[in-house]
């Protein structure tokens, strides 16, 4: 973690992490709307598509790790997916960059967006019928960044097997994004090493 004392900053996500994430309050939103209907390949197998955008407080696109679980209990994806970046056996959370879409079974759907520690987790239980896109937006907690705090992971692993599919170095840099992490620490020996920040780095992600 960044400055001053790193201690202080674990043990504030770590109370936040007790606390779970927060039912939806005026600051949370989210919006849904069921598009016309329409047949998808989905539907065809008795599931429907679910759609999830997640802005921050000023309406921009915002990274974010969500979990899905559907009417029947089971997580959605449940299984390994390469664009979703969720892992088998059970699914359990995947990676919305801005806007990500799962299929689930029509039937009350329980869904949870976090951004890192800056944000206030969100949870909800929404009714889905048929094809449906749902707006969350996130209300930041705390600027950590403007009071010189800067969250990073010094210990991650992009490539230790076994994996269930490769991991590009943007892909990593997606998820420390969604994380809410400045700095990702990627320990996989000689996998992409230069000594030096990855290109694919920006100024808000190394």
């Amino acid at each position: 973690m960044g400055a001053r004392h790193p201690a202080s900053l674990l043990l504030f996500g770590a109370l936040l992490l007790a606390a779970g994430p927060r039912p939806l309050r005026a600051q949370n939103r989210v919006s849904g709307n069921g598009s016309g209907p329409r047949t998808t390949v989905a539907e065809a197998t008795g599931l429907v598509p679910l759609t999830l955008i997640v802005n921050d407080e000023s309406g921009r696109l915002l990274p974010a790790r969500a979990s899905v679980t559907g009417s029947d209990g089971r997580a959605c994806p449940n299984g390994a997916d390469a664009t979703l970046l969720s892992h088998a056996p059970r699914g359990g959370c995947f990676y919305v960059n801005g806007t990500a879409t799962v299929s689930v079974p029509p039937g009350a759907t329980t869904i949870t967006v976090a951004h890192g520690f800056e944000y206030t987790p969100l949870r909800q239980v929404v009714e889905v019928a048929g094809d449906t896109t749902l707006t969350v937006t996130l209300a930041r907690l705390v600027d950590l960044p403007a009071q010189g705090w800067f969250g990073g992971d010094l210990h991650a692993h992009a490539r230790h097997l076994p994996y269930d599919y490769s991991l590009s170095p943007a892909q990593a840099r997606d998820v420390a994004r969604a994380e809410g992490l400045s700095i990702l620490e990627l320990l996989d020996e000689a996998w992409q090493f230069s000594g030096a920040p990855h290109p694919v780095s920006d100024a808000n992600t190394i």
